[in-house]
């Protein structure tokens, strides 16, 4: 079904023609969702630790394997810990 109405131009002798757009209402729906609970991410929870083996000389690769995570869990750990010394 198509709509459309005449809309007057200033010169009162010509019209055109253009079509309606349906109206879009706005309507409430109901959401039921988990929260995230964990208490601190991973990386954060091994910041200090990979820290104190970065001081040491370790590289991102031996601390993520001491840890047991990925070398870029590691870095994201120290990057998060910002500019030490």
């Amino acid at each position: 079904m198509r709509l459309a109405r005449a809309v007057k131009t200033k010169n009162l002798n010509q019209s055109w023609w253009t079509r309606l757009q349906p109206i879009r209402t706005v309507s409430r729906v109901e959401l039921e969702f988990v929260v995230f609970t964990q208490e601190v991410f991973q990386y954060q929870r091994i910041g200090p630790e990979a820290d104190t083996m970065r001081r040491l000389g370790m590289s991102f690769r031996a601390i993520g394997a001491a840890l047991g995570v990925d070398e870029k869990q590691v870095r994201k750990a120290l990057r998060s810990r910002g500019p030490q010394g």
